[in-house]
């Protein structure tokens, strides 16, 4: 177990459970430190330019290195806005009742008007109720 903060209880266990000599347990800790503060001494750098190095650097490599993903998701973002332009264009609004799903406008301008009276209706009541 490797702990820059060890408490003397567990260095006392690994002493007493292994059998590992008090110089060896202390040895072994001096280097575990040192290799923590190897491992974590650039990090003491605020959040900021560590980011603004991600974006500058780190981003564009690991674009660069993931680039079938980066296209495939492109493709899979991209193509349905496409196809669904596409489909606009060949059929224009006035073939919108023959796509499956749109049953007719009417009912759409139906359920809104239906909604404005709702809402019209409960606007008069909270207003009447704070005069």
């Amino acid at each position: 177990m490797c702990s820059t903060t060890a408490p003397s209880a567990t260095i006392w266990r690994w002493r007493n459970d292994r059998h590992y000599s008090g110089s060896l347990t202390s040895y072994l800790q001096a280097l575990c430190e040192r290799g923590h503060q190897l491992l974590y001494r650039g990090q003491r750098q605020s959040l900021l330019p560590r980011f603004v190095e991600f974006v500058r650097s780190g981003f564009p490599q690991a674009v660069r290195a993931e680039k079938k993903l980066v296209i495939a998701a492109h493709l899979m973002f991209y193509l349905p806005f496409l196809l669904a332009f596409l489909l606009v264009l060949v059929l224009p609004e006035s073939k919108l009742d023959e796509v499956p799903g749109f049953d007719s406008f009417s009912d759409l301008e139906t359920m809104y008007n239906d909604m404005q009276k709702v809402f019209m209706a409960t606007a008069a009541t909270a207003i009447s109720a704070k005069t």
